[in-house]
C-alpha cells in the first residue's frame, strides 16, 4: 500500500473564484506603470498561464525590460492574503 504524504490542490479558478483579485492586482500594476486597466471579463480570457503571460497578454507591445519591471511589481505577487477578495463558487443543485 502506498502512503500518501502530500496532496496538492489547485484552488485558483477551480474551487475559488479569484478573478476579482487577479483583475485588481493586474490593474494596480498596470496603473503603476501608466497603462490602461481591464474589466474583469477581459482578464478572464488572459488567466491560467501565470503572471508573466498575463502581463504579456495585457501589454503586448512593450519591451522585455519594462515587462519584467511590471512583473517584479510586488502587487502581482500579493494576490492572496488575509484580506483577499476571493470567493467560493456557488454550489447550485
Amino acid at each position: 500500500m502506498i502512503k500518501t504524504k502530500l496532496i496538492i490542490f489547485d484552488l485558483d479558478g477551480t474551487l475559488l473564484n479569484t478573478i476579482g483579485v487577479i483583475t485588481k492586482a493586474l490593474n494596480k500594476a498596470l496603473v503603476d506603470f501608466g497603462f490602461e486597466t481591464y474589466e474583469e471579463e477581459d482578464v478572464k480570457s488572459k488567466v491560467g498561464y501565470g503572471p508573466r503571460r498575463l502581463i504579456e497578454d495585457s501589454v503586448p507591445n512593450i519591451d522585455a525590460e519594462l515587462r519584467e519591471k511590471i512583473y517584479k511589481n510586488k502587487v502581482l505577487c500579493q494576490l492572496g492574503g488575509s484580506k483577499s477578495n476571493s470567493k467560493h463558487y456557488e454550489i447550485r443543485n
